[in-house]
């Protein structure tokens, strides 16, 4: 069915989805919070029919999970506000997208206000708490389930984003995201496949090494006059601190649970980065960024 009036948008957020729109800026840079140079347009057309079908298509040709639902019926479904009486002992649930909430929009502020100091993980490793800040941020970004009346939703990227603002660390991350995104993209490792494709790619222009023992590989590094500098929340001195001379090792821990105790052992320093105390923790990909960025920034000033 074509409708002049309207421009359906097939886009593709690498790695992570195909999905359709009509407003790109508001549906994939607002509320999922990538920017134009993080996903492409595939196609585009006037017939929600078309485009309904072709998701699924890309979908299943790209490797991801085929949404249960076409588009045009999605789009078209009347949204039934309920007022049911909600209990408050459901909890909410986390993918690598969003985090789901067991209750209609229009109970969403009960529901958040009963469980204010809540805490969950993403599956990203970082720690959440239901704080006034983040519930006021959830009510004006949460959008209704197309699973049912009874959920609703938030994209865990901007939710994320928005609390690295608050720690005064987005830009940093921004402009070092950019770049690597940047370079990324010229060398052709986004374009195309899925992240197992992207990742060998990614190993043609990077001395990228697997190694089946790490502690096995720390010692004998150790034993080439290496420095290892573990990461940890509780570590002694802050990483900005260190004076970064000879050659050194940066060991970072896995998200959420940190390195491995016999792993530590290893490290000659424990240094921390120090963040807000409202955020138990970052995840590694974010740590790493930070930590290269100041290395990085000493290195030209040197």
């Amino acid at each position: 069915m074509l409708d002049t009036n309207k421009r359906y948008h097939l886009y593709h957020i690498p790695g992570k989805k195909i999905g359709v729109t009509c407003d790109l800026n508001n549906r994939v840079t607002k509320q999922q919070g990538y920017r134009k140079h993080e996903y492409e347009v595939i196609e585009s057309s006037n017939d929600i029919n078309y485009v309904s079908l072709r998701e699924h298509q890309l979908q299943e040709e790209y490797g991801y999970k085929k949404d249960m639902r076409p588009y045009k019926e999605v789009i078209k479904s009347k949204i039934k506000i309920k007022s049911n009486k909600m209990s408050d002992k459901k909890v909410l649930s986390s993918s690598s997208a969003t985090t789901t909430f067991p209750c209609p929009i229009v109970d969403l502020r009960s529901y958040l206000l009963n469980n204010e100091n809540y805490e969950w993980e993403m599956p990203t490793g970082i720690k959440v708490c239901l704080s006034k800040d983040n519930i006021e941020w959830i009510l004006k970004n949460a959008n209704r389930s197309q699973f049912g009346d009874d959920k609703c939703y938030i994209y865990n990227k901007t939710f994320v984003d928005q609390m690295t603002n608050d720690i005064n660390v987005d830009k940093l991350m921004q402009d070092r995201f950019f770049l690597i995104r940047s370079w990324a993209v010229e060398k052709g490792i986004y374009k195309g496949g899925d992240s197992k494709t992207q990742y060998i790619k990614l190993m043609e222009y990077m001395n990228i090494f697997e190694v089946s023992n790490i502690n096995s590989t720390l010692k004998n590094l150790k034993d080439k006059n290496f420095w290892v500098y573990g990461f940890d929340g509780n570590g002694d001195k802050d990483f900005t601190k260190i004076e970064w001379k000879g050659n050194n090792i940066l060991l970072f821990g896995s998200e959420g649970f940190g390195m491995h105790q016999h792993t530590s052992k290893y490290a000659d320093f424990l240094v921390k980065i120090d963040i807000d105390s409202k955020v138990e923790s970052l995840n590694i990909s974010n740590s790493a960024a930070i930590v290269f960025h100041h290395l990085s920034y000493l290195k030209k000033k040197s």
